[in-house]
């Protein structure tokens, strides 16, 4: 048992820092290496138990809460981690029709399971040697793509569903918090609809911006693709951008200082900087 409880630390501390952290405000590669470090713990766990005879009181540990709290907190991140790669690419009415999709999926899912549910989050243990025995058929394969795939010997249709449990948990609290944050934009946005920030100067300079803000990859991790951070340039300052690539064809065509605008941006700033200095 002193491995496996030393994975189920490992696995504890892991969500501990990314829910310190703030799951919204995790970048793409943090959000892949969780992901990686919570499949090589389930993994690890997998190889120690094919290896060891364990007690019935450890298996049913294993099955009903090690294992299925790595994989649902594995299929979470995993999950978020495509939720936030397209994040800038829809209008804020698409996201929530896309999020209220899976919050009905995960009623859907729970409704499907309400016993079994009801089981879990009462924390009962009646039932826990016929639930977690290793032995138990693992039937309704892909019932669901919330699903854990069944390849584990160690597994049990009851430890898979625990483990959907928990990703729908997590998922429901963060896709809500998303929402919220949505409808909270939209408030936002209301009240200062008789104030608006509008791009007077060249299509050029601004293009010149949005394809130095890409080539930084600053936003998003350096995810987010020319086409997203043009599109919210083009809504932010009001301005049609176009075929965006065009002009910056000829930005590069440009015989001298092919970053003329960055340039002048620059040269503001610093001027504003001494200014203040005085």
């Amino acid at each position: 048992m002193k491995t496996i409880k030393k994975i189920e630390e490992q696995s504890n501390q892991i969500f501990a820092q990314n829910e310190e952290r703030g799951f919204e405000h995790l970048t793409q590669t943090e959000l892949e290496e969780t992901v990686k470090s919570l499949t090589e713990l389930h993994r690890e766990l997998e190889v120690h138990v094919s290896k060891t005879k364990l007690s019935v009181k450890s298996q049913i540990h294993c099955l009903k809460v090690v294992k299925p709290t790595i994989v649902g907190r594995r299929i979470f991140f995993h999950k978020i981690m495509v939720f936030e790669r397209t994040y800038l690419a829809s209008s804020n009415e698409c996201h929530k029709v896309f999020y209220n999709s899976i919050l009905h999926e995960i009623r859907e899912y729970i409704a499907s399971n309400r016993k079994l549910f009801i089981y879990y989050s009462l924390k009962h243990t009646d039932m826990d040697s016929t639930y977690f025995a290793l032995n138990h058929h693992c039937s309704d394969l892909y019932s669901n793509h919330l699903s854990v795939d069944c390849y584990s010997v160690f597994h049990t249709t009851f430890s898979r569903k625990f483990a959907n449990f928990i990703c729908c948990e997590l998922l429901n609290e963060y896709v809500s918090w998303r929402l919220n944050e949505l409808q909270s934009n939209d408030s936002s946005k209301d009240e200062l609809s008789a104030f608006t920030l509008q791009w007077t100067g060249a299509k050029t300079s601004i293009v010149e911006l949005g394809y130095a803000l890409y080539a930084s990859a600053s936003i998003n991790g350096g995810t987010a693709t020319i086409k997203e951070i043009i599109d919210i340039l083009s809504e932010t300052f009001e301005i049609d951008l176009g075929d965006y690539y065009r002009i910056y064809t000829d930005i590069k065509s440009r015989k001298k200082n092919q970053v003329m605008f960055l340039e002048s941006l620059k040269t503001s700033l610093l001027k504003k900087i001494e200014a203040d200095e005085e």
